[in-house]
């Protein structure tokens, strides 16, 4: 089988090998690229396809919930251009957040938190932040966090060095330096087309990329910088 495709996203000998163990003869790789309200969408050797899930798909919590980044076992449906979700590959690494409480089947809020797992198989997290009103250590520490324990790796970019100015932005990048050394830290103006040449080393063939952060610190026009073209 053909996965070119698949391979610009990751796709290694050891998932072919951990594929081959789960699946059938008829069965296809896929990675899972969004999700619709009737189902999933995914890309596969032959291109994008939608994939139906299961009751204990649409259920599950954790790892036994499909999310964006998932490789995936996919078996073809006779007589239908969907696919239907066999199993999920074992995750590098997940990207997560705790809700604060959980609704029982009563209808009553609380228990223990959850984990609600938001996309996995990711190489490297660039936490975006403001270098304006946005800007917080605190929040920061959370992002970090949460990306460590997942096991990505994080990338602080500090956005909008044309509006903090240069002092402001040196003083900020030397606060964020000393909390976290061991973690690359980055100046851009985005609005001004500079400092993207510190970010493009991140980026390569099969390496996946997630953005998190506030809204309105650049993750959209950062995207559309590096594509250059409004996605």
């Amino acid at each position: 089988m053909e996965n070119g495709l698949l391979e610009e996203l990751g796709w290694t000998a050891q998932l072919a090998e951990q594929f081959a163990d789960l699946a059938d003869p008829d069965d296809v790789p896929g990675r899972i690229i969004g999700h619709e309200r009737t189902g999933l969408r995914a890309l596969t050797p032959g291109g994008e396809r939608e994939v139906t899930a299961g009751a204990r798909f649409r259920r599950g919590r954790g790892r036994e919930r499909p999310v964006v980044g998932d490789w995936v076992v996919l078996q073809p449906i006779s007589g239908d251009e969907r696919l239907n979700l066999r199993h999920i590959l074992p995750r590098s690494s997940q990207l997560s957040r705790i809700a604060s409480s959980r609704r029982s089947p009563a209808g009553e809020i609380g228990g223990r938190p959850d984990e609600q797992v938001l996309s996995s198989n990711i190489d490297t997290v660039f936490i975006v932040t403001g270098l304006d009103d946005d800007f917080s250590l605190p929040r920061l520490e959370r992002y970090v966090s949460a990306v460590n324990d997942g096991g990505a790796s994080p990338v602080i970019l500090l956005n909008k060095a044309d509006l903090a100015g240069p002092e402001q932005s040196r003083e900020r990048l030397e606060e964020v330096q000393e909390a976290w050394p061991d973690v690359p830290a980055h100046v851009l103006s985005l609005a001004a087309g500079t400092g993207l040449e510190g970010v493009k080393p991140y980026l390569g063939y099969g390496r996946t990329i997630a953005l998190i952060g506030s809204s309105g610190v650049g993750k959209s026009t950062l995207v559309n910088s590096l594509l250059g073209k409004e996605a």
